[in-house]
């Protein structure tokens, strides 16, 4: 009896999504002025963002976000595109999740 209620445990739990690991998308732009677009269409998108680290230095902005989104490559391409941004890229993080 044991062995059946653990295989459907086992089961249901199989069939849960869970929620997706974020990763980190690091932005080099140009100047401060690319954020506040970069944030906008980050909201158009409809992704949860959270700004983990700003590095400024003369004439460059860094900044670092912890993102949630299931098309990367599409998202990179998107910013990639806007003015005044160097480089992006998206890393996956193993890190813990929240709930």
């Amino acid at each position: 009896m044991t062995a059946v209620i653990v295989t459907i445990a086992l089961f249901t739990l199989d069939q849960l999504e869970l929620k997706e690991a974020p990763r980190l998308l690091v932005v080099n732009g140009e100047n401060q002025e690319f954020e506040p677009e970069l944030n906008e269409l980050l909201d158009e998108n409809g992704i949860y963002y959270t700004i983990k680290s700003r590095n400024l230095n003369k004439g460059s902005l860094d900044v670092i976000y912890e993102i949630q989104t299931d098309d990367g490559e599409g998202l990179v391409r998107e910013i990639g595109s806007l003015n005044s941004i160097f480089n992006v890229s998206i890393l996956d993080h193993d890190g813990s999740l929240r709930y």
